[in-house]
């Protein structure tokens, strides 16, 4: 508008009233925080046009943008989020040339919002990368907080570079370099596909057809990926292209250097922003490059997990972070997200898919097979693993403690707080164990999440509570059903026993119980054992006929 009108866009902003305040400025807060109603009648557009110039129709899917709406900006600090704005300018001299159309001819192609943004790197539509450099072979000036630069030439294309023909020069009245920044530029080299997809699939996570909740959450991933490669720098190299390595290394020194919160913020150097942008979309689709780099930043701290840089990223980011990436994190990390205050019960830390109520007290054999057993732990631990490992898939799904969990579960009869078995703390002591574990459970959870028609266990025990025929036959049929351990039966026979009884029954239950889980049973107790099986699948069949209330949240 101002080169139609023949005026400098300073002039023009104070004319409409639309500047921000600094004498001879315009800030790129304009960009998410111009008087619309204002601007709008002064341009003769509808407050809807007038928004479609600025950030704002994005704030709903780029979360930089609602961190920054409405906050104080100074010179020299920045209090925007780091993900808003980039500090040079960067362009595509194709897209300037315009389109051939009448209007792009006098007036050029449009300077596009995205390149305002760090996440845009390259032009998918010609294939190139943006550059960020004057044809005359002087950078552009770098301008974190400026919309426009300021200059003395009045007429001015919106194309033509506006940075001091002499950057050594002083004052306002500099004359301006005033090269034109849509002709052809020989680029240094080519974008790969691979970058090039990168772009489009950023660029469309912007597109009003993408779900705003789905840019968000991929946005927020997008970070936290960034600040895993960061942090597990130089192991991360090789997920990079090697040209972009010593810009992306001097750029993790200097995120090392000091005292500084963030650690997710993007390069400076363009074809180094574009090689991170592009590895972190990589490692969102590979979960298993996501727990790789959680490994090598777990073997380079050696703080408590919870208060190592991982830590405090996914603190930073933990509401938007999408599930699979929280799990994938907060093992590592041993901290989870909690619920009424710091005190308050652990979090859950999935959502949706299996529920409690679908875990047995006893891990499933075909679970265990093929999910636990190729970690190769010791059969005297399988028992204990098989019991832990039906806890913590019960935590990750209502939150609470493994305490509650047990208690849920049924195996925690003492009360208290549920924990592992010293021999078990000593299996998974080893990183690579613990993280396949971690893994293991993940890929069951997974599974469970995607099985149709999952048995309600909790129904089970609950129907089971207070049934009985005699003794030792009660809870061979109760941990059939219920897919538990005979030890964590109930036995209200045996309670309403004197205490002498008690013990002569306890006494005697091992070996009843080594009878009937023998390969080949005595005779008597290979017919007891079938007829026993038989009437445990009667009972569990009519048990699930009877509909039962879905349990709750624990703790």
């Amino acid at each position: 508008m101002a080169w139609r009108l023949r005026v400098t866009p300073q002039q023009l902003a104070k004319v409409i009233q639309c500047g921000d305040g600094v004498p001879g400025q315009l800030s790129r807060r304009l960009l998410i925080d111009l008087n619309l109603p204002v601007f709008a009648t002064a341009t003769a557009l509808t407050a809807g046009e007038a928004a479609e110039l600025t950030l704002l129709p994005w704030a709903d899917r780029y979360p930089p943008i609602t961190h920054s709406a409405g906050k104080i900006w100074t010179e020299g600090n920045r209090r925007f989020d780091e993900w808003l704005f980039h500090d040079d300018v960067r362009y595509c001299p194709d897209c300037l040339a315009g389109d051939g159309t009448a209007v792009q001819q006098a007036y050029g192609g449009p300077w596009k919002k995205i390149w305002h943004l760090p996440i845009a790197f390259a032009c998918p539509d010609h294939h190139t990368f943006l550059r960020d450099a004057c044809p005359r072979q002087h950078r552009l000036a770098a301008q974190p907080n400026r919309l426009i630069t300021p200059t003395s030439e009045w007429v001015l294309h919106p194309a033509q570079c506006r940075d001091p023909a002499d950057p050594d020069g002083r004052g306002r009245r500099r004359p301006c370099c005033g090269a034109r920044l849509d002709q052809p530029q020989p680029p240094a080299f080519e974008p790969r596909p691979a970058v090039l997809n990168a772009q489009r699939r950023l660029s469309a996570l912007l597109d009003p057809r993408t779900s705003p909740d789905n840019a968000t959450r991929t946005f927020t991933d997008l970070r936290v990926v960034v600040s895993l490669l960061y942090l597990a720098w130089p192991a991360s190299q090789d997920l990079l292209q090697p040209h972009s390595i010593p810009a992306i290394g001097e750029h993790v020194s200097h995120l090392n250097g000091g005292n500084r919160k963030s650690r997710d913020s993007l390069p400076r150097e363009l074809h180094a922003t574009a090689a991170i942008l592009t590895a972190a979309l990589n490692v969102l689709d590979h979960p298993d490059l996501q727990n790789a780099l959680v490994r090598e930043i777990q073997e380079a701290h050696t703080i408590q997990p919870s208060k190592t840089p991982l830590a405090s990223v996914l603190d930073r980011h933990h509401t938007a972070c999408s599930p699979t990436l929280r799990d994938t994190i907060e093992p590592a990390i041993r901290r989870y997200r909690r619920l009424a205050g710091p005190r308050g019960p652990k979090a859950p830390a999935r959502f949706g898919g299996y529920r409690p109520e679908h875990v047995p007290a006893f891990l499933e054999d075909v679970w265990f097979d093929r999910h636990l057993a190729p970690l190769g732990c010791k059969s005297r631990l399988s028992k204990v693993l098989r019991r832990s490992a039906a806890a913590i898939l019960v935590q990750w799904s209502a939150g609470g403690s493994l305490g509650d969990a047990a208690n849920f579960l049924g195996i925690n009869p003492k009360g208290g707080q549920f924990a592992f078995t010293k021999d078990l703390y000593q299996w998974l002591d080893t990183d690579p164990t613990r993280t396949s574990f971690i893994i293991a459970l993940k890929n069951l959870a997974a599974e469970l999440d995607t099985t149709p028609g999952l048995i309600d266990y909790q129904h089970r025990r609950d129907a089971l509570h207070g049934w009985s025929l005699d003794e030792e036959s009660s809870a061979f049929i109760w941990a059939r059903v219920t897919q538990g351990e005979p030890r964590f039966a109930p036995r209200p026979i045996e309670a309403q026993q004197p205490q002498h009884t008690q013990r002569e029954w306890l006494l005697r239950r091992g070996t009843t119980w080594h009878h009937l889980n023998r390969e080949a049973p005595l005779a008597h107790y290979g017919a007891l054992k079938k007829l026993l099986i038989h009437e445990a699948d009667l009972l569990a069949a009519t048990t699930d006929l009877i509909s039962g209330e879905p349990a709750g949240r624990l703790g």
